[in-house]
């Protein structure tokens, strides 16, 4: 019995070694691998051509999340259904036909891209909120995306903060339009990676779309741009009556390639421009003059095109910041092309996304003028009339503060009655939400620049967790200005103290990062726990 005892003994001992060695093993593979000082950092991975960020791996795929929003949509039309019954999953799957080379779509686990979980979010937001924020998307009727997870009501889905990275499970109406902001899974043994790039290898899939995909390119200093309008069937006709060599090829593809050309549109043109925009009116200018060129790639291949041979293309340009209305004023944009010398007006919009027709590709003028907006927070439009012979706009009801968003509301600006079908938009909503964290970082940058040396500049806040950019740069300037930031984090209170122009936050800023979170900034500066 003693030896049986024994011997069961010695099974055990051994078991908890081997138990041990196996646990050892898969910490060292952790951190031997590659992706592990990547993951839910704000270092930019590559993948056909775009811009992610590594958000969870394991030993045969990684999970990549779109840097910025693809694109905006309603998640449903009226109460909450699962993902794969919603109408946000068609733009997402519309995205990953369009924009994905086929090579791409053969990594691609599942061949398909979908939208994180509340769950998901609320991890990445735990180890590093600057991975969860983003720009506001073009059309969106707030500074929110979308999860995939139910709200509280059975009409609301859960959303991320853009400019925070906030996670709200209680959710909004799922039919207002919100930022669509998507991710997915790689098959490690469909790539290799190097250089923070990850590069299909292995041929391709004979059942991954092979008729053509449709890409867009903006280069630096030039709008941002989303196209639509052509079907992969389209592009492949387009190949096939060009006489393109790579018309076959599993990679073929209609590539927008967008540029400025301010400094180097020909003087020909500029004048065409000129006199055209003082036909329409004394107050119209010129804004930017951009290029747009139209490109068939594929096979290793690559040909211009310059007429699409009676088809349009639908391009959404998006007017950069620097074009964007004084506070007061609405702008209208009027786009226009000079073709052969020729000025032909092909979009207007008085919001920042133009929708502009294109069928033949050269110089595009983007011209602008300003109407005084009706009231203070509001957008007016002239044909929004009440019965009454009012405007509706949408009015401030509350302003947020530092740490309460305030709301807008659409209503008459004089009868202050609500008028839900009065909006160019359908999917726009009667309420938008002002969000209070703009306010809040404001409030410490004018705060900053305000300040004298030996002022501190103090804030307690009990919901952020972060400051943007401009809080630093500001405080970069000010030696002698003290910055201090009281804050909650896991049930307790804690202090962050900076001291302004201190030489370390030329380092922090070297970063690209547009918001710094105060766990991080107190790996440099220390954080003072602040008794109860």
């Amino acid at each position: 019995m003693k030896k049986i005892k024994r011997f069961l003994g010695i099974l055990l001992s051994l078991a908890l070694v081997l138990l041990m060695m196996s646990g050892l093993g898969v910490t060292a593979n952790a951190v031997d691998s590659p992706y592990a000082g990547l993951k839910n950092t704000t270092n930019v991975v590559r993948f056909d051509d775009k811009d992610w960020y590594l958000i969870d791996y394991d030993d045969s795929t990684v999970t990549l999340l779109a840097k910025e929003c693809i694109g905006a949509s309603k998640y449903s039309d009226n109460n909450y259904v699962e993902y794969d019954q919603s109408k946000v999953k068609e733009v997402v799957d519309q995205y990953y036909k369009n924009k994905f080379s086929a090579a791409a779509k053969t990594a691609i686990n599942g061949k398909k891209m979908f939208l994180l979980t509340a769950e998901q979010a609320r991890t990445i937001y735990t180890e590093n909120p600057n991975v969860l924020m983003c720009s506001q998307a073009s059309g969106a009727v707030s500074d929110l995306w979308w999860l995939c997870s139910q709200g509280v009501r059975d009409y609301w889905a859960a959303f991320v903060y853009c400019e925070l990275g906030e996670v709200n499970t209680y959710g909004y109406y799922v039919s207002q339009t919100l930022g669509v902001r998507p991710a997915l899974k790689l098959n490690l043994s469909s790539v290799t990676f190097s250089s923070n790039t990850f590069t299909v290898t292995g041929g391709t899939d004979p059942a991954a779309d092979n008729d053509g995909s449709l890409i867009v390119e903006s280069a630096d200093g030039a709008p941002a741009c989303e196209a639509g309008g052509l079907t992969s069937d389209d592009i492949l006709a387009i190949a096939t009556e060009e006489g393109f060599e790579g018309a076959g090829a599993d990679d073929l593809a209609l590539k927008l390639e967008v540029s400025n050309i301010d400094e180097t549109v020909p003087a020909e043109e500029k004048a065409v421009a000129e006199d055209y925009v003082a036909s329409l009116g004394e107050n119209i200018h010129i804004g930017l003059y951009t290029d747009l060129s139209l490109f068939l790639v594929g096979g290793g291949n690559r040909l211009q095109v310059t007429d699409l041979g009676g088809r349009s293309l639908t391009v959404y340009m998006i007017a950069p910041d620097y074009l964007l209305a004084p506070a007061g004023f609405t702008r209208h944009f009027i786009v226009f092309q000079i073709h052969n010398g020729v000025p032909i007006e092909v979009g207007r919009s008085s919001t920042r996304r133009i929708p502009v027709t294109a069928g033949r590709f050269s110089t595009y003028v983007i011209a602008y003028y300003d109407v005084a907006d009706g009231g203070s927070g509001s957008h007016e439009h002239d044909h929004h009339i009440c019965e009454k012979g009012h405007k509706f706009a949408y009015c401030v009801m509350q302003a947020p503060t530092t740490e309460v968003d305030g709301f807008a509301e659409w209503r008459c600006t004089q009868c202050g009655i609500y008028d839900w079908n009065d909006h160019d938009n359908a999917d726009a909503g009667e309420t938008v939400t002002l969000s209070a964290y703009p306010v809040f970082n404001d409030t410490l940058e004018n705060n900053i620049k305000a300040a004298s040396a030996g002022d501190t500049v103090s804030i307690e806040t009990k919901r952020w967790v972060s400051v943007r950019r401009g809080v630093l740069e500001a405080l970069a300037e000010k030696p002698g200005v003290t910055l201090s930031i009281r804050f909650a984090k896991d049930g307790s209170d804690y202090v962050l103290t900076i001291p302004g122009g201190d030489p370390a936050l030329a380092g922090i800023l070297a970063s690209e990062d547009r918001f710094f979170s105060f766990t991080t900034l107190g790996n440099t500066y220390g954080l003072t726990a602040v008794e109860k």
